[in-house]
């Protein structure tokens, strides 16, 4: 481990149980009432970390809270970089086209539209499949492509999607 780097995270959540502990990591496992998650995050975490050839540790005292280290190989030198092919940039620009991006989490939204707009397209924000199909309706004609969250309350993307195919 003195090789690798450490991140911390933690959380004040009471749930996490041996029995629960056991399960937090599988697809679609959660904790949360309805609507309230799809179970996916900490599983997509661990792809992500197990992808990057790194592991998770996880520490939770029921009623007092979890902690998550994250740790992941460090690179040999601050120089080296592993680009497995080559993008022409100019081909990740926009015109000016807008791009309405769906999500139920803001900060997702937020981080998407901050990028989006440093290529150059308009951006507008929903919050899930309902407020999208509103947002459209708002501004007919307007949107050239749609980038949606697939599990969310109310409206998921594959209702959006087939909703949007009617409208348009």
């Amino acid at each position: 481990m003195d090789d690798d780097a450490e991140e911390t995270a933690g959380n004040k959540a009471s749930m996490q149980f041996p029995e629960v502990i056991e399960r937090i990591f599988d697809p679609f496992f959660t904790t949360k009432g309805p609507d309230k998650g799809t179970g996916l995050g900490l599983s997509t975490v661990l792809g992500i970390v197990r992808s990057h050839g790194g592991f998770l540790r996880v520490e939770s005292v029921p009623r007092k809270g979890s902690c998550f280290h994250v740790y992941l190989p460090a690179a040999a030198s601050s120089t080296e970089t592993n680009v497995p092919f080559a993008v022409d940039s100019s081909l990740l620009r926009g015109d000016g086209e807008t791009i309405l991006v769906v999500d139920d989490e803001q900060s997702v939204r937020e981080i998407t539209a901050e990028v989006l707009r440093g290529r150059n397209f308009q951006v507008i924000l929903a919050s899930d499949g309902s407020d999208a199909l509103m947002k459209v309706a708002d501004n007919p004609g307007v949107v050239r492509v749609v980038m949606t969250d697939l599990h969310m309350p109310h409206l998921d993307g594959h209702q959006l999607v087939r909703a949007l195919q009617r409208m348009l």
